[in-house]
């Protein structure tokens, strides 16, 4: 890679010499109190010069050897390769899919399968499935893809750390320290989004230093071009992975006080704060949401067709995937009539259908309640017969649509009798199984003309049009039984056995809830023309009339973007499972637990997703003595004794914001999480941290010991010797990053310096 010369009244400064940095090199504006923290140059134009970089070429080589190190094995599926394996043969198939993280790092997956020509067949459907060697080179490349981004941090944050104002011998030793992390070696030899998202992260980072340093030169050329970088990688970080988007939080506050401080400043003018401020809303905030729209557009452009996760989507939704939902219902009629045949959709709840069955209610419940001893009412998540409803008038018998048809409008009260049972749906003040807050809904046994008011359905359409008509598809509806004024609701909870472990359903006097809401997916109309009429005479008379020009419509992007989005908020919440591995925050800061990624069937050969201890050891010790520091400093500055010059405190609270805000702010949130979390949820906030040991370093050679050259010399010494450590360290445990050695189970027992590292041994071994 090339590095940047930067020539500037006739001095070349360049970032990787070893020599002590002047003021000038430390880059640093700011006013005493820390009013505004900005990056200097001098007002002379710099011009820029490519040079080789040879430690930007050593690291990548360093971090290549160690991350292509058996790339290709093991030759079988590896942990959440099972997903994005498996989501990126759905793209090469243009299957529909559905998954709680946002598309892009799945579309780079999808892009390099496409250029290796992969063709899908191979479907990643089990953690230890063996990869058929016709399909290994093809598991290579997108391995590979990973491992390339991987690659590229180190000389990064390599970067970041120069950019802060290091030296070169602690740029290095991050770099170091980046190559040699197990962890990170790990998630960047399999199909997984971390190492795209760490180096998005890592890239935003930098190139928002290297943007505050063209603080003096605005709207050129440079500026431009780290602004809109620094957008494109904050919004690629944060379409990887929904954590990324805390980091865009991070550097979008810091961004913000910026202009705030900007404000402030009496030598800028209005004008200029104006575009300012558009330029920074463009970048940052404009381009990056066109960004994350158009990258669900490319995925449902190429995922056209039915697949395997249709039934999460809503039925309008469904119906636009060719081969699925759409070919049921592409010639049905589009109203609903008196007589018509239906199935009702639970549409923001669960995944389920109005469902019942000749089984009854128990008589009691363990609780001690009595029931209706009726027919059960449940919903279902499968399509089954039982989920057929005919539409009845409240005023007659009949069962089969009249000619011409009654269409049911909004607030019209219908009866909804069951297609296999033919008992009629009813609710009563009877409580609901599970929810006793709730009605018991049941299918009424001994229907007779007098409990007529008992079976009755008020239709309450919630996206009703001009027409007021209820359409098969489109329309979103409430069933607000008369007697009660309580509409019909999926409680969410599984009934016991002797409801088959079918989802709940009960009338709630809280109507305006989500739970509540409906819509008919596959309609039938039996349609009894009158004697001596033709179907062809039928179908012109039904074309004159005008509620027949409620057709389907076709679904919008901006409605399906909408639908996705919801779906994967809801889902990420609903992620809650007991696993073997699974961890809590507190654990991560010393690595307490780490993850099993995979284990060979015959023998003790295994992947392990586990940290270099000494790093993650290191790394949270450099953050309480950073932030003690900072403490230290700021007591001491607010009893006016100055131990850092301006330009060296401006650039410790530079490193402060961005590194140890960036560690606490993607850390803190998983705290209040309920879902299922593991080590790998830690990646973010160790890079941070990781990045603050060689600064951290460099503050304590530079400042700390700077007047005591034999300490800085013995200092040097010690950073050498933990970087020699943490080598011995890393391949002390690459058994468990490579998964290539097979250990007896004592001497895997060896290795276990926390009871808690679950390591894996065959029986015997």
């Amino acid at each position: 890679m090339a590095a940047t010369n930067i020539v500037n009244g006739g001095e070349i400064l360049n970032p990787t010499s070893s020599k002590k940095m002047d003021d000038t090199q430390k880059n640093i504006q700011c006013k005493v109190d820390g009013d505004i923290h900005m990056m200097k140059r001098k007002e002379t134009k710099p011009v820029y010069t490519p040079e080789i970089d040879i430690t930007w070429l050593v690291l990548m080589g360093l971090a290549g050897a160690l991350r292509l190190h058996n790339l290709a094995k093991p030759t079988s599926v590896v942990f959440d390769e099972v997903h994005f394996g498996r989501y990126t043969s759905y793209f090469m198939q243009n299957k529909f899919f559905f998954d709680v993280h946002p598309p892009f790092g799945k579309l780079l997956y999808a892009l390099a399968g496409y250029i290796a020509g992969f063709d899908g067949t191979f479907e990643f459907n089990e953690i230890g499935q063996e990869i058929p060697l016709d399909q290994m080179q093809y598991v290579y490349y997108l391995r590979l893809l990973p491992t390339a981004f991987s690659i590229l941090l180190v000389p990064v944050v390599y970067e970041i750390i120069l950019e802060v104002g290091c030296s070169y011998w602690c740029a290095v030793f991050g770099g170091l320290l980046v190559c040699f992390e197990n962890v990170l070696v790990v998630q960047s030899k399999f199909i997984l989004l971390d190492s795209m998202m760490l180096f998005f992260i890592a890239a935003s980072v930098c190139l928002y230093i290297k943007f505050l340093k063209e603080y003096r030169r605005p709207f050129e050329t440079s500026w431009w071009l780290y602004l809109l970088s620094l957008g494109f990688c904050l919004a690629s970080a944060a379409s990887t992975k929904y954590n990324g988007f805390l980091t865009f939080l991070l550097i979008g506050g810091i961004a913000t006080y910026e202009l705030w401080v900007l404000i402030g400043d009496r030598a800028t003018t209005a004008i200029s704060l104006t575009y300012h401020f558009l330029a920074r809303v463009l970048c940052l905030v404009v381009l990056p949401i066109i960004f994350y729209i158009l990258q669900f557009y490319i995925m449902l452009q190429i995922l056209y067709k039915s697949g395997p996760h249709d039934n999460i989507m809503s039925s309008a939704f469904q119906r636009t995937l060719e081969g699925g939902l759409e070919t049921i219902t592409k010639n049905q009629a589009g109203v609903i009539a008196y007589g018509s045949q239906i199935t009702l959709r639970s549409t923001h709840s669960k995944q389920c259908w109005l469902h019942s069955h000749a089984e009854l209610y128990p008589i009691k419940y363990p609780d001690g309640r009595g029931s209706s001893a009726q027919q059960q009412v449940t919903c279902y998540s499968f399509k089954d017969i039982n989920n057929w409803w005919i539409v009845k008038h409240p005023e007659n018998d009949d069962l089969f649509t009249s000619f011409p048809p009654k269409y049911v409008k909004n607030g019209d009260v219908i009866h909804l009798v069951h297609g296999t049972t033919g008992r009629g749906l009813s609710s009563h003040d009877v409580a609901a199984p599970l929810n006793p807050q709730l009605m018991e809904v049941s299918g009424y046994i001994d229907h007779n003309v007098s409990m007529d008011a008992q079976l009755g359905w008020r239709i309450e359409i919630i996206n009703a049009d001009a027409t007021n008509l209820w359409k098969a598809i489109d329309s979103q509806v409430r069933l607000i039984h008369v007697n009660q004024s309580a509409a019909i609701k999926v409680s969410g909870e599984i009934l016991p056995e002797w409801g088959f472990n079918q989802f709940e359903i009960g009338t709630d006097r809280m109507i305006n809830t989500q739970e509540s809401i409906f819509n008919v997916e596959e309609h039938n109309q039996n349609i009894t023309l009158p004697e001596g009429m033709t179907e062809d005479a039928a179908k012109n008379i039904l074309a004159t009339q005008e509620n027949t020009a409620a057709v389907l419509t076709e679904m919008p992007f901006f409605d399906k973007f909408w639908e996705i989005q919801m779906r994967m908020l809801k889902a990420n919440v609903e992620i809650i499972q007991d696993h073997a591995f699974a961890s809590r925050p507190t654990d991560w800061p010393i690595m307490k637990r780490g993850v099993a990624y995979w284990m060979d069937a015959t023998s003790n050969k295994q992947i392990f997703c586990m940290g270099n201890p000494f790093i993650w050891w290191c790394a949270s010790i450099s953050l309480f003595i950073y932030i003690g520091l900072f403490i230290f400093y700021l007591l001491r500055r607010r009893r006016l004794v100055y131990d850092l010059s301006p330009d060296e405190w401006n650039g410790y609270m530079i490193v402060c914001y961005l590194m140890v805000g960036g560690y606490f702010i993607n850390f803190l949130p998983f705290f209040p999480m309920e879902r299922t979390l593991f080590t790998h949820h830690y990646l973010t906030s160790l890079l941070f941290k990781l990045i603050l040991i060689p600064i951290l370093a460099d503050h304590m050679h530079q400042v700390v010991f700077g007047e005591f050259p034999i300490l800085q010399t013995v200092f040097k010494l010690s950073c050498a010797v933990y970087t020699i450590a943490v080598i011995w360290c890393y391949n002390y445990f690459s058994v468990f990053t490579y998964g290539v050695n097979a250990l007896s189970a004592a001497e895997i027992e060896q290795k276990k310096w926390f009871s808690t590292w679950d390591f894996l041994a065959h029986p015997g071994t």
